[in-house]
């Protein structure tokens, strides 16, 4: 079956555990990552790359690209390493607007189309922008976290005066009390909630990286679960999966829901390694003797597009390595590899079919029907590749451009920083010399704006000044010249002078370039202090007789230091 088109978090080792602990196996070959297969993921990428119309996936149907379709490539292609062949898709669902196309109506009625809110298109786009490394907040001149958590019905909303309630904007809608958490259609036009199982499992991945996941939106996604551990597709009016007579379990959105709830935990939410462990163990004895999975209801016997989900999944989760390997061994019989050069798919060198069989068939009569591999391609790979969404959608390496002042800052003051090139809403943290100094949130231009404490342990010196974002690999740095208070060592050519001698000033244990100021008897010099730390300065002694106090400062007032000569008549 095709992806629909319409605390502290566990470490994957514990997700292992969970697995093991569920399955009986042992831990001796379990390692989550151990079974990828990057060339082969790479070989159907630059398959699907070469089937791209004008930058889109064909829909089967006529002209129209499938937009869905679109973003499982960004999915896959981004997997397997290949996210430059993405471009073009990014290029026109972004740059050129045409993701509304799939979110909204705006295809259709170009005034009010943006009004109409699609819950599991828009969910799957802002999964798209994640994955991609575009601004989620700007997709398209869109805010796909915006649209996203307007699509999440809350009890405010069918409450009475809420939207969905009655006598609300949208009461046509189908939207219910049991509804709250669940991610809706909604629209002026808007008369039936389509939404289903699958933008759950999106939204709950989107928000999750957006940092805007909610105990309503993960309630509702567990909803779909069963307690035997899979998930179903459909809702059933008021009923939960467990409680509804009708539910159906689906392969495809057990794979989803278990990368969801995957996500959800990485993110934070607890509470889910039952839930976890469950599914896992669900799915695996699931799995055809063949090594691959079915989908629901309609598709039940093994196939690539479901198989694909469900070790993505599995891989992720840590499951062990025997299943996960056997799945993806079944994916890579239905691949066009080296052995079919000299067929008729001697061309198509990286496409993966619906079925082994399928392959096999086509050997000798062709591709017949280009959408069905290209669909299968896209969901297949990403068992083949097996990274996780949670993965796929962090924030990309990036080089941050950080300024900090550029003269000398005392240790213990504050210092303003500024820094661009986050991601919108992205969390930083900023450090002065390796301390943390202080932490935040990019502004919606993914700026970042502060004020710092040189923290007062910091050791004099020229130290970095870093801003840190979602990984450590999205940072930069800039640097800033550390002082701290001293007394500074003041020495004199002679400690008595007669009026119209020179004192020859020698000040030490400043920093190279240092601010000085000497003031002798209402007399001020200014200089600056050589690379050794040094300033030299004479001044012509006058009248009055008696003592004359030489007072130095650097360039902060806990910078100095004094010394007296006498001014005498012989």
């Amino acid at each position: 079956m095709k992806l629909r088109t319409t605390g502290l978090a566990a470490t994957p080792v514990a997700a292992l555990a969970l697995a093991l602990a569920v399955t009986g196996s042992t831990p001796a070959t379990a390692a989550p990552t151990a079974g990828r297969d990057l060339p082969a993921a790479s070989s159907s990428s630059a398959w699907l790359a070469s089937r791209l119309v004008d930058g889109l996936a064909p829909g089967p149907f006529g002209p129209r690209p499938d937009y869905g379709l679109s973003i499982d490539a960004i999915y896959a292609l981004h997997a397997s390493g290949d996210g430059e062949l993405a471009e073009p898709i990014l290029t026109a669902l972004d740059d050129e607007g045409m993701a509304a196309n799939f979110y909204s109506a705006v295809e259709w009625d170009a005034e009010r189309g943006l009004e109409e809110h699609l819950a599991g298109p828009t969910a799957k786009t802002l999964v798209a922008a994640q994955v991609g490394g575009r601004d989620p907040r700007d997709f398209g001149g869109q805010d796909l976290v915006a649209r996203t958590l307007s699509t999440v019905v809350t009890a405010a909303d069918v409450a009475p005066g809420g939207r969905f309630a009655a006598g609300g904007e949208f009461e046509d809608g189908g939207v219910a009390a049991s509804d709250v958490g669940r991610v809706v259609d909604f629209g002026p036009d808007v008369t039936y909630n389509n939404a289903n199982s699958f933008g759950q499992t999106l939204a709950v991945i989107g928000l999750a990286r957006a940092g805007r996941l909610t105990g309503p939106v993960v309630d509702k996604l567990l909803w779909q679960r069963c307690g035997a551990g899979f998930f179903r597709i459909f809702y059933d009016g008021p009923r939960s999966c467990d409680e509804s007579a009708s539910a159906a379990p689906d392969r495809d959105a057990t794979g989803l829901g278990l990368s969801a709830m995957l996500a959800a935990q990485r993110s934070g939410v607890g509470g889910l390694d039952d839930e976890i462990a469950g599914t896992v163990g669900w799915l695996l004895d699931e799995q055809d003797a063949g090594g691959g999975w079915g989908g629901g209801v309609g598709t039940e016997a093994p196939n690539t597009n479901s198989t694909g989900l469900v070790v993505q999944a599995l891989a992720d989760a840590g499951a062990p390595v025997t299943a996960v390997a056997d799945g993806e061994a079944y994916l890579a019989s239905a691949q066009v590899g080296a052995g079919d050069v000299g067929t008729a798919l001697a061309g198509d060198v990286g496409a993966i079919a619906y079925t082994p069989a399928a392959r096999e068939a086509a050997r000798a009569d062709g591709i017949d029907q280009p959408d069905t591999w290209i669909r299968a391609t896209a969901q297949a790979s990403l068992g083949l590749s097996q990274v996780g969404f949670w993965e796929l959608t962090a924030p990309r390496p990036a080089r941050f451009a950080v300024t900090a002042p550029t003269g000398y800052v005392l240790r213990g003051r504050s210092i303003a920083v500024r820094a661009t090139g986050l991601a919108a809403g992205e969390a930083y943290r900023v450090t002065v010399g390796g301390r943390s100094a202080a932490t935040g949130t990019a502004s919606a231009d993914g700026v970042v704006a502060t004020t710092v404490v040189v923290p007062s342990a910091t050791a004099p010196g020229t130290r970095a000044v870093a801003v840190t974002g979602a990984t450590s690999e999205r940072t930069g740095a800039g640097s800033i010249r550390v002082l701290a208070a001293k007394k500074l060592a003041v020495r004199l050519r002679a400690a008595r002078l007669r009026p119209g001698a020179q004192q020859r000033i020698t000040v030490r244990g400043l920093a190279a370039g240092e601010a000085v100021t000497l003031r002798v008897r209402g007399k001020v010099l200014r200089g600056r202090a050589t690379a050794a730390g040094v300033l030299t300065r004479t001044v012509r002694v006058a009248r009055p007789f008696g003592a004359a106090r030489v007072r130095a400062t650097g360039a902060f007032a806990v910078r100095s230091g004094a010394v007296t000569f006498r001014v005498v008549r012989r």
